[in-house]
């Protein structure tokens, strides 16, 4: 049963035992009140009201217990409170706008298709973007050194007033800047530009693979991932590091540490390590296994110091706080000379 606005009128507002002076709750604050308040509401309301009003009143002051009374009065000016103020059923008017929007997509179907077409790839092109986007900014920062790793590159004149730059240096400019600039590069390894496609085997079981050919401070420098075996494993000669989708297609699941494997069913290698598969963003995510340089090269310290073939890529790991652009200028110097040399020596000029 709802209480009608005189019953809640008439309750009676009793101070506390004993009374206070000159103190009844504001009537316009009271009768304010019932005006917007809900019925169900009003009752327990106004009661709440006149107690906080006489302990206000009996604690501090008449005139605080009326501003607090106004306050709270004033703070019950809120949409749910309202007596006026109906709520509407949200999922009714969900399914009345889907009902017109249908309507209208039925009406115009041609004007609608192009609408949600044009959104839909608008949607799949910004995603596309924003995808490439995200793998350009992470393209080889899978390697726990990216920001000290840095790629040597060669840039001369292309005879037509422009720069031609490549990526092939040879195994002589490689050992020069090792051996040039110890305070500026922490280490630094070779790799085969081009990479090598031998069969590599285990018994019966031979497959096609792409494989890299580098010197042994490679592994660690990249920072592989490694399940079996360390990053030093091609310290022996004969090695090879495996991937671990190589090392299942060879060995199923077993650990294939000191084990052999064929390339091109003639040299056998020592697996050294397996490491996790590179992802798709690095330089060398085509790469099944990785092995010595010195396989293709030779052993011999002459096979390093070659200034008249380029095949090789040379990949430094650079010490802490090294200004990269001056340390570019010194090994262009330094190579430059030593180059030009080489080449009055050798009748190259």
């Amino acid at each position: 049963m709802h209480k009608t606005k005189e019953h809640i009128d008439s309750k009676a507002n009793f101070p506390p035992e004993g009374g206070i002076k000159g103190g009844t709750p504001p009537r316009l604050a009271e009768k304010l009140l019932i005006w917007f308040l809900k019925d169900e509401l009003a009752e327990e309301v106004l009661g709440d009201l006149d107690e906080k009003f006489y302990s206000t009143a009996e604690k501090n002051s008449i005139r605080k217990a009326k501003r607090n009374y106004w306050f709270q009065v004033i703070n019950y000016l809120r949409p749910f409170a309202f007596r006026f103020f109906k709520f509407k059923n949200s999922n009714t008017m969900i399914n009345h706008n889907f009902k017109v929007s249908y309507r209208q997509m039925l009406k115009n179907k041609g004007y609608s298709f192009i609408n949600i077409g044009g959104l839909a790839m608008g949607m799949v092109v910004a995603m596309l973007i924003g995808l490439w986007v995200q793998d350009e900014l992470n393209f080889n920062k899978y390697h726990k050194n990216y920001d000290q790793i840095a790629q040597v590159l060669r840039a001369e004149d292309n005879g037509e007033g422009g720069v031609s730059v490549s990526n092939s240096l040879t195994t002589g400019m490689g050992t020069l800047i090792r051996e040039s600039f110890p305070d500026q590069i922490e280490n630094l390894f070779m790799v085969r530009s081009r990479t090598q496609a031998p069969v590599v085997g285990n018994g019966e079981l031979k497959f096609r693979e792409i494989g890299v050919f580098l010197q042994p401070e490679g592994p660690e420098v990249l920072g592989l991932e490694m399940i079996y075996g360390t990053t030093q494993g091609l310290k022996e000669k004969r090695s090879i590091l495996l991937s671990e989708s190589l090392s299942k297609k060879l060995f199923d699941d077993e650990n294939p540490l000191g084990k052999n494997v064929q390339i091109n069913s003639s040299a056998d290698l020592l697996v050294g390590g397996v490491y996790k598969d590179l992802p798709k963003n690095s330089k060398f995510s085509n790469a099944t296994f990785f092995s010595r340089l010195s396989l293709l090269l030779g052993e011999t310290p002459e096979a390093f110091n070659v200034w008249n073939n380029y095949n090789i890529d040379v990949y430094i790991k650079l010490t802490n706080n090294v200004d990269q652009d001056q340390l570019s200028s010194l090994i262009a110097e330094k190579v430059k000379g030593h180059y030009d040399d080489w080449a009055k020596e050798s009748g190259q000029t």
